[in-house]
């Protein structure tokens, strides 16, 4: 399960905040199998809540390749890449 977050402070625009939400959620799809086949296998649930911090717009490409390095980081902190 994920939510997600862009603050208003940064991005006044509701067409801002959506856009960057679209993004997230749509690099969070497509890249959710980095995480789910060693989570149901271990029978574990997992929230992620991702907050943009970002000052200006992020491309799809850069949303992506950030959600991937942390759910890379995410599967080794919680020791998800190891069998047991």
């Amino acid at each position: 399960m994920a939510g997600f977050s862009v603050p208003k402070r940064r991005f006044k625009k509701a067409s801002d905040r959506n856009l960057l939400k679209r993004r997230l959620r749509e690099a969070h799809r497509q890249n959710k199998s980095l995480l789910l086949p060693d989570l149901k296998r271990k029978e574990e649930n997992l929230v992620i809540l991702y907050i943009y911090q970002g000052k200006h717009l992020a491309s799809y490409q850069e949303i992506e390749s950030l959600v991937i390095k942390s759910m890379r980081n995410l599967r080794e902190a919680t020791g998800l890449s190891k069998d047991g």
